[in-house]
């Protein structure tokens, strides 16, 4: 019997194409493009994991991009709410 998330997949992945076209980084709104089982940030390079098929979109819980120590280092935060609120 075939996984229902590797037979549901199309070129994007593991995530249907249809979907990875609608998803945004929640800090900067920016495209996303998957990297193996992770959806990264175009603009600010955050990495969100897919688990179990669903995208993990938590800016708490997403990766930093190699060389940044601090979320307000990445260069989505300086257009998002949370650089005016705190």
């Amino acid at each position: 019997m075939k996984d229902p998330v590797t037979s549901a997949t199309t070129e994007a992945g593991p995530l249907p194409a249809d979907l990875l076209d609608l998803l945004r980084c929640p800090l900067g709104k920016a495209p996303l493009r998957l990297e193996g089982s992770a959806l990264v940030c175009t603009k600010c390079g955050l990495t969100y994991a897919i688990e179990d098929g669903i995208p993990n979109m938590l800016i708490d819980e997403a990766k930093l991009p190699p060389g940044v120590a601090d979320l307000k280092e990445v260069a989505c935060w300086a257009g998002s709410s949370k650089s005016r609120s705190g």
